[in-house]
């Protein structure tokens, strides 16, 4: 068993959200149809416009097929930071920000923070992620437990880690 008192401050949640962001196959999939979808109207506008003789016209919207294709993807991580910001402003105290203490058995994990009481049975657990500066523990695809490693002694911080992989992979059902 493992127990760490931690704070999670704005920018861990801000590094959650935007990990999470960036991995969710539904926001992937959402990114890519809409710059497919105006990508090709203004291609298609485009053909129109030349067929019909306007070719200034259509060297703009043929700029704006291609602008559209590469920027689309950042006006929606853009909208997202802005829509995250303003949770976290709105909400008292932060959403999610915090005292958190957080404890893995063998059974599964136990989160306490300001708001509420957590237990997750390890097969319940969607995913266990690190990065530079976090590790994260997802409940499903866009909640989770926040764990800054810059506030933890590396040792303990392995064995935390170390511990929450081996029993997370264990739970997990075996290859055919």
């Amino acid at each position: 068993m493992y127990r760490l008192k931690l704070m999670v401050r704005d920018e861990d949640y801000f590094a959650f959200s935007e990990y999470s962001y960036s991995k969710l196959k539904t926001v992937q999939l959402s990114k890519r149809k809409y710059r497919r979808k105006f990508a090709l109207l203004f291609f298609v506008l485009a053909l129109v416009l030349w067929n019909h003789g306007n070719t200034i016209e259509a060297g703009v919207l043929c700029t704006a097929s291609v602008f559209s294709w590469f920027f689309i993807p950042h006006l929606a991580s853009s909208n997202y930071r802005k829509h995250i910001t303003s949770i976290v402003q709105e909400c008292e105290n932060g959403f999610g920000i915090g005292p958190l203490q957080i404890e893995t058995t063998e059974a599964g994990v136990r989160a306490v923070d300001k708001d509420s009481e957590t237990t997750v049975r390890w097969r319940a657990i969607f995913a266990i992620v690190e990065t530079e500066q976090h590790l994260f523990i997802y409940q499903d695809p866009i909640r989770g437990w926040i764990i800054p490693r810059k506030q933890i002694a590396q040792p303990e911080y392995q064995a935390f880690r170390d511990f929450a992989q081996n029993r997370f992979e264990a739970t997990r059902p075996a290859a055919p």
